[in-house]
């Protein structure tokens, strides 16, 4: 029996799905080539600056390609950028026909890929919208088209709305199954943020620790007076950190940034703490197309009140701490009326050993910023 488009899509999104988490700022894309019902090639995007991943399954094909089809789970690019464009590797060997998961979001391509190939007789088909091929590069398709990266909170909470005791201790609220698929959540974005607060009181690692090695993210971290000492990892250790603090911070601080290679960014804003929304932008500079939020209540609250956040990743465990614990998520002095509350939608979840994940999104009009 022959077998149908989406079952080809589906295994091109299997290779995407490999690679998530290091291909940035490139989106990760999965390839197949099929002849005679015959899968023939196969590939996925490589890390910058290597190939993409039509021309990575191209490459790989041994036999006859000519008269082949091509699924791919975006677009083919059509313009020069690190490498050349993708529309030219597939013209040359004269591919029959090219389906693809979804338009490119990209400014610079958006359709006038397949309209090339179409111009040189290659038939062209967009699938069915299927959203799991969209989400996989939610956060790419964020930032080609607005610049600043797609930020996910993440907290981890008791049954009674938690996340540390009266103490402030928060270790360990969720179990060994949540810890790891906050490592997996980690490992797919380009950066984490927390504020100093978090770092002065856990010295945490914040890096991403998979069975298959460990990814060192850009460690974003908001100290706008310059508290943290070079007795922290993030400071001593080698892997890449940038200090978002404000205009007078001292002077042994960032003597203490540049001994151990690290970076700092200065707010300028007249506001008292650090202005998200610019150092938002600034990350979208650099091309951080995902930044993850691992913050406490105070970092929680600002992303949350500047409506500056797409998703939330949160963590609940059977366990009460009762009312002599504040620690809250989230703290907002002003008061809300149940009909004007934040919804959330396109919600999930899953369950660990005891632990559940809820996962959602919030509908906040970015093109506003």
């Amino acid at each position: 029996m022959k077998k149908t488009d989406e079952y080809y899509m589906k295994k091109a999104y299997k290779l995407a799905s490999k690679v998530k988490g290091l291909t940035s700022p490139n989106p990760s894309v999965g390839a197949i080539i099929v002849k005679d019902d015959k899968i023939i090639g196969t590939g996925y995007t490589s890390p910058p600056p290597g190939n993409h991943a039509e021309v990575v399954a191209i490459d790989s094909v041994k036999g006859d390609i000519v008269g082949s089809t091509l699924y791919v789970t975006l677009e083919p690019c059509c313009h020069y950028g690190k490498t050349p464009p993708c529309t030219d590797k597939i013209i040359k060997n004269r591919v029959k026909k090219v389906i693809v998961g979804y338009l490119d979001p990209n400014p610079l391509v958006a359709g006038k890929g397949l309209q090339i190939l179409k111009e040189n007789g290659i038939e062209v088909e967009v699938i069915k919208k299927n959203k799991d091929i969209v989400k996989l590069n939610e956060d790419f398709n964020f930032w080609i088209t607005n610049k600043i990266p797609f930020v996910t909170l993440k907290y981890a909470m008791t049954v009674d709305g938690k996340i540390a005791d009266g103490f402030g201790n928060s270790k360990w609220i969720t179990g060994s199954g949540s810890r790891r698929d906050v490592h997996k959540m980690r490992f797919k974005n380009d950066a984490i943020l927390v504020g100093v607060g978090t770092v002065l009181k856990d010295n945490p690692e914040l890096t991403a620790r998979l069975k298959t090695g460990k990814k060192a993210l850009l460690r974003v971290i908001l100290d706008s007076k310059g508290k943290t000492s070079d007795e922290y990892s993030v400071m001593n250790d080698d892997c890449p950190t940038l200090f978002a603090v404000k205009e007078g911070v001292s002077k042994h601080f960032i003597d203490n940034v540049k001994k151990y290679n690290k970076e700092i960014w200065i707010d300028d804003s007249n506001d008292a703490s650090i202005n998200i929304l610019n150092l938002l932008k600034y990350l979208g500079q650099r091309e951080i197309s995902s930044l993850f939020v691992e913050g406490g209540q105070a970092v929680l609250s600002s992303f949350l009140s500047n409506k500056l956040f797409h998703k939330i990743l949160i963590y609940i465990a059977p366990k009460i701490l009762g009312s002599g614990s504040s620690y809250s998520p989230f703290a907002i002095s002003e008061k809300i009326n149940i009909e004007n509350v934040l919804e959330l939608n396109d919600v999930s979840i899953k369950i660990f050993k005891s632990d559940i994940r809820i996962c959602a999104y919030t509908d906040y009009n970015w093109h506003d910023i």
